[in-house]
């Protein structure tokens, strides 16, 4: 019964968004998966702020050789080297634990969903019997697919490198911080205003 073209409506639609992923997390996700899924986070964003910070060996190298400081010249030769080999040995292990996480989440999810399935009562089943149906119960396992591997192959990936960037450009320099933060904040609104003028007039 929700408008969706209303702003209150829109914005509960988003709020609805969360809290199925949060279902999703409490009730089809088993302790393992969740574990592997945060070990995982760590190796991305440890990962990502290596590549991140690649450049910075490279000043201290183009400043030692202008200086002619062999010092500076090793120092950041070595820590070129490790900037390189740390992402590619962390990549690996990455692969591991998504291998990990997939398994886990497939039998988990299966698991969930036929106790969730056959907990209903027969009462309930014969009732809504079109929704209760194997047919629905498959579509929604592979959209719950769908999404872990959204998350998990994209998602934490992207979230990590713009929040790392985001927080590095802070650091470089206040000024481009405060330009950009004025200009995701721009991006978000305008996204917002554009998405709910696309439910409003291609909804009906």
């Amino acid at each position: 019964d929700r408008n969706a073209t209303s702003l209150a409506g829109y914005l509960s639609g988003y709020r609805d968004s969360i809290s199925t992923f949060r279902w999703i997390w409490n009730n089809l996700v088993n302790d393992k998966a969740k574990y592997w899924a945060k070990v995982f986070a760590c190796i991305v964003v440890v990962q990502t702020t290596c590549e991140m910070l690649m450049s910075l060996p490279v000043r201290y190298l183009v400043d030692g050789v202008i200086a002619k400081e062999m010092t500076c010249i090793v120092w950041g030769m070595a820590a070129y080297a490790t900037l390189q080999i740390v992402p590619r040995i962390l990549n690996w292990f990455a692969l591991f634990v998504r291998n990990h996480i997939g398994c886990e989440n497939l039998s988990s999810l299966d698991y969930a969903m036929n106790k969730l399935f056959f907990g209903k009562s027969l009462g309930q089943h014969m009732h809504e019997s079109s929704m209760l149906s194997s047919a629905n119960m498959e579509k929604g396992r592979m959209r719950v697919i769908q999404v872990q591997e959204v998350i998990y192959n994209d998602a934490i990936a992207s979230v990590s490198g713009l929040s790392i960037a985001f927080l590095l450009l802070w650091w470089t320099s206040v000024f481009a911080g405060v330009v950009v933060s004025c200009l995701f904040l721009s991006v978000v609104a305008w996204s917002l205003y554009l998405n709910r003028q696309v439910m409003i007039h291609c909804l009906p």
